[in-house]
């Protein structure tokens, strides 16, 4: 998957499609994995994903958001990370405050109770 960077652009509508299958839960995190290593083509839907209350898989999400900003796309993901840090599922909030934690921990001011 890494390998493919950018080259997996094409991908983005099918592994958009696949991340949503609630039936197939393997399926949609490898999926929601594999936008993480597209880069920043890739962070609209990863965006949309996070903020979806429906999609079961956020934390995968956050994770996805956490690599693209550690590749270099900060500017456009670590907001998105401070957005979900008061997010009502603890396992969201804790993987985006992680990620902070390790990204830019100048960012976190008023960290949510773990």
């Amino acid at each position: 998957m890494k390998l493919l960077g950018t080259n997996a652009v094409s991908a983005i509508p099918e592994l958009k499609a696949m991340m949503s299958e609630p039936t197939k839960p393997l399926t949609a995190a490898t999926a929601i994995e594999a936008l993480g290593y597209i880069g920043e083509p890739a962070i609209p839907v990863l965006q949309s994903a996070l903020a979806d209350p429906k999609q079961l898989h956020r934390a995968d999400t956050v994770r996805a958001i956490s690599r693209l900003a550690y590749d270099g796309h900060s500017n456009a993901c670590l907001p998105l990370l401070v957005q979900v840090l008061n997010d009502q599922h603890e396992e969201v909030r804790v993987t985006a405050a992680s990620a902070l934690e390790f990204l830019a921990p100048h960012l976190l001011t008023n960290v949510p109770a773990r």
